[in-house]
């Protein structure tokens, strides 16, 4: 066993996450490994390896490699097919995981080390082959973003993009998840026309559009495969216009599509081809029995699953990079067409805290907030039965105290379950979606604002004989919540806040409730069946559906 062994084993769970992000999203965030400094000494611990199911590729810091071994031996790489990872070690003692190109690692072999995992594939040749994985998480990417139906506006439509169609009855099954499944991509060679290239499909014709074509080809050999009319219809020769109102028909009672924003036309070329070849590959596992295109003339058709025939047999397909750049590209089209809208969660504290003291930038509190801040302290610290409770001694009423992320301070039930989708939406993934904390003591807590441990409840009674609740009431906290919306441009509030006597935080915004009954804004609140304060990890599962699902849904 290495000497550093026993530290990767204690966060192996940590470093599997690591591998899972870095798979999704092309890189993973970084995770603090300083404990190394107590299993040995280095004047510099940099060091990094490059690592498939396969071996360790490249690297040979015993550091780093420890831990190579350590994740091929636990198989933490078996579910990623012949995915290639980094794994570096700053020298800053940060770790992180990335993706990276088959070329910078095309024609190496798993390094030798003593005591190696032993693999029974000695190469990566496979790493350039598309795999399932992608081809799902290309659907599931795409899902985020709105579903547009007949009837279709030019000026709802970008300049430039890439199209994907959906079929009424053609869905993938991930898990317990049912989604649409991609039937058509498309795009288009000359800038600004893609509004054209939708419009042609529902409202023009054979000529004017190969889906069209494509379409009414199936129809008429679905009806009569000896039908004369077929060899005229696959030429450029005068619509039928029996059948030209079929596929209208079809095309708006069982036809959708989404699309991305693509302004540059060789990226969007060249990712039309690979979207394509990628989908054709796995599509065919997932037609259903009565899908119209079985009955296509065209075998490309037939076999790919897709109303496609060029770039059906391209070899070149999705990898790890363009995974990472549709990515990209999802979440800016999304940005762009929730322009002008923004939803607000409000989500409660909770009990449970641990304190991680961090060096990083910190928010600044909301604008005259610290002001009732320092008058509920005074009150606190003048009830002898919250004074002396040993969180609020070593916290809040301890100037030496340490400050901690309020995202990383609260650690309850709600907290552990939506953490991921919290810090998605705190590094703006979702930058529609704004969200604050409502605590006891702080009031309105940004997410990555630096607080001190405490205890309080809302419910809790001060030396005044008030309870916090009441106290954040009269002092206008609904106020400084009300300048934050107007200031950001809120349109939407959602509430995650328990409502009852026991932990009133709802109760605290009665008055913002009343304020904006009669305005544009909209406030839902929301009632999870059996999430009260010690359930709110049903309340997170509301919450981590909804962004991961459909975040447009908010607004």
């Amino acid at each position: 066993m290495s000497r550093y062994d026993r530290l990767w084993l204690s966060i192996i769970g940590d470093i599997a996450g690591l591998i899972k992000e870095a798979y999704v999203y092309g890189r993973s965030r970084e995770l603090d490994v300083s404990d190394l400094r107590r299993h040995g000494k280095r004047d510099n611990w940099y060091g990094s390896i490059i690592i498939s199911r396969n071996g360790i590729l490249k690297g040979n810091m015993a550091h780093v490699v420890a831990l190579g071994k350590i994740i091929l031996r636990k198989g933490l790489l078996e579910d990623y097919g012949d995915a290639v990872f980094r794994i570096r070690v700053s020298s800053k003692l940060k770790l992180d995981i990335e993706l990276v190109e088959y070329q910078e690692v095309k024609h190496a072999k798993p390094i030798e080390h003593k005591h190696s995992y032993e693999c029974s594939r000695g190469s990566i040749d496979h790493y350039t082959s598309v795999n399932e994985d992608i081809y799902l998480r290309i659907h599931e990417l795409l899902e985020l973003l709105p579903l547009h139906k007949y009837p279709v506006r030019r000026w709802d439509l970008p300049g430039n993009g890439i199209y994907f169609f959906y079929e009424e009855g053609e869905v993938i099954k991930i898990g317990s998840r049912v989604i649409k499944r991609i039937v058509r991509v498309g795009t288009h060679r000359e800038q600004g026309r893609f509004p054209d290239r939708i419009l042609d499909h529902f409202y023009g014709n054979k000529n004017s559009s190969v889906f069209r074509r494509h379409l009414g080809a199936a129809i008429l050999a679905k009806e009569n495969p000896h039908d004369p009319r077929l060899r005229e219809w696959t030429k450029r020769n005068k619509p039928l216009r029996d059948i030209e109102e079929k596929i209208s028909k079809l095309l708006r009672e069982k036809f959708s599509f989404r699309y991305i924003r693509v302004d540059d036309r060789d990226e969007r070329l060249e990712l039309e081809e690979r979207l394509i070849s990628t989908l054709a590959r796995f599509s065919p596992k997932y037609v259903s029995p009565n899908w119209l295109g079985r009955y296509s003339p065209s075998r490309e058709i037939r076999e790919s699953g897709l109303w496609n025939v060029e770039h059906v047999n391209s070899p070149r397909y999705i990898g790890p990079k363009q995974l990472a750049r549709l990515e990209q590209l999802v979440y800016e089209t999304l940005a762009a067409e929730t322009r002008g809208k923004r939803a607000l969660m409000l989500i409660p504290c909770c009990k449970s805290k641990n304190v991680y003291p961090t060096n990083n930038a910190l928010s600044t509190p909301l604008p005259g907030i610290n002001d009732l801040r320092n008058k509920l302290l005074k009150l606190l610290q003048a009830t002898p039965s919250l004074r002396e409770r040993p969180e609020n001694q070593r916290g809040v009423l301890n100037p030496n105290a340490p400050l901690t992320r309020a995202i990383d301070l609260y650690v309850g039930n709600f907290y552990r379950k939506a953490k991921k989708v919290l810090l998605d939406i705190l590094h703006g993934k979702y930058p529609h979606i704004h969200v604050l904390i409502v605590s006891a003591l702080y009031g309105l807590v940004k997410l990555d604002e630096g607080i001190r441990e405490y205890e309080l409840t809302m419910d809790d009674k001060l030396v005044n004989g008030i309870r916090v609740y009441k106290f954040w009431q009269r002092e206008g906290l609904w106020k400084i919540l009300l300048n934050y919306i107007h200031k950001n441009k809120i349109t939407h509030i959602w509430s995650l806040l328990p409502n009852s006597t026991q932990y009133p935080y709802h109760q605290v915004f009665e008055e913002l409730w009343r304020t904006l009954r009669n305005t544009p804004i909209k406030c839902i609140h929301v009632e999870v069946p059996e999430a009260g304060s010690s359930t709110g990890i049903k309340r997170a599962e509301w919450l981590v559906h909804i962004i991961e699902n459909n975040p447009l849904h908010l607004i």
